[in-house]
């Protein structure tokens, strides 16, 4: 039988009538509705009480909705937003485990790691970005990311979605004398993997240390 939430091989030890809650309203997204029962990983995943382990070795107990994740059939790898440096390592640096799943989670209000799916391959993988399945091709990314960074120095991360006013043209040409990759990014701000960039840039202190004004 298959686990009602993810669809993966399990036995009839957890019940759909025990661990699926009459509030769960995301039918449409499930990978095996006639089933009965849901997997041990499941279980975990919607726990609100589980193991967790953090990337830094720390040991905490909660719900795994709250965190990022790097998942591999022998490990489960939390992480929050203060530890970005190693989540933009892990997509870009490191040679993954396969198979493995990568969940990124911004607001920490919803279910994912169901939702996910298992990579066999260290590039062209997908991950889960909230409620987005997102394709990652590293040398992709990493280029989105640096030019990311490029602008947050000018205007801090949290706005690098919503830059098109002319104000913010104006700043970064007042900071780089030239308006070239400020252009570049507006072509390309909206697509899913600018969109990661975006969460996983530098903020703008960081940005600033690494790109310095043409004035400074």
């Amino acid at each position: 039988m298959n686990c009602f939430y993810c669809g993966e091989r399990c036995d009839d030890k957890y019940s759909i009538k025990e661990y699926v809650k009459k509030t769960f309203t995301n039918y449409d997204i499930i990978k095996s509705p006639s089933s009965k029962y849901i997997c041990k990983e499941c279980v975990w995943a919607f726990g609100s009480k589980s193991k967790i382990k953090m990337i830094d070795g720390e040991n905490r107990e909660g719900s795994p909705r709250n965190y990022c994740w790097y998942i591999t059939k022998n490990k489960k790898i939390a992480y929050t937003k203060s530890h970005m440096e190693y989540l933009r390592k892990l997509l870009i640096d490191e040679k993954l485990e396969t198979p493995f799943k990568i969940i990124i989670s911004d607001s920490g209000q919803k279910h994912l790691i169901f939702r996910s799916n298992w990579n066999y391959q260290n590039n062209n993988f997908e991950i889960q970005f909230e409620e987005e399945s997102i394709i990652i091709k590293k040398e992709e990314l990493y280029k989105t990311l640096q030019l990311a960074n490029k602008l947050s120095a000018v205007f801090g991360k949290m706005n690098l979605l919503k830059c098109d006013d002319v104000s913010y043209s104006i700043s970064y040409f007042k900071y780089y004398n030239n308006l070239d990759d400020y252009y570049r990014w507006l072509k390309i701000k909206d697509k899913k993997i600018s969109k990661l960039a975006a969460w996983l840039s530098k903020n703008q202190k960081e940005a600033q240390d690494k790109f310095k004004s043409i004035n400074a």
